[in-house]
């Protein structure tokens, strides 16, 4: 295959040689027996396979699904601060003054 390999949500499968870089966008890539990738392989949110006897050309990089999820988590929690602030100043405890006696 002459170029470069890119997949949005599905898998790459190699069995042959890929001239230049295979990136995955919440897929895998898996590289069969005597399979090659000249340059490098990136997979976002998915794994990496290699079968016997394949290589990769340069950089092999993984990134859990983890990472992707992070600013998600951060997020939440930074709304979740906001309710929890704005409950709390709106129904906070009030003192409760007493009439005053009667004359």
């Amino acid at each position: 295959m002459n170029g470069d390999v890119v997949a949005f949500f599905g898998n790459i499968h190699v069995r042959g040689h890929a001239e230049h870089d295979a990136v995955a966008f919440l897929g895998n890539v898996s590289l069969g027996d005597n399979a090659s990738i000249a340059q490098d392989v990136v997979v976002f949110a998915g794994s990496l396979r290699v079968g016997s006897n394949a290589t990769i050309g340069n950089d092999r990089v993984v990134f859990p699904i983890f990472v992707l999820l992070l600013p998600l988590l951060l997020l939440g929690g930074v709304v979740a601060l906001i309710i929890w602030a704005i409950r709390a100043l709106l129904f906070r405890p009030r003192a409760v003054y007493p009439m005053p006696p009667p004359r």
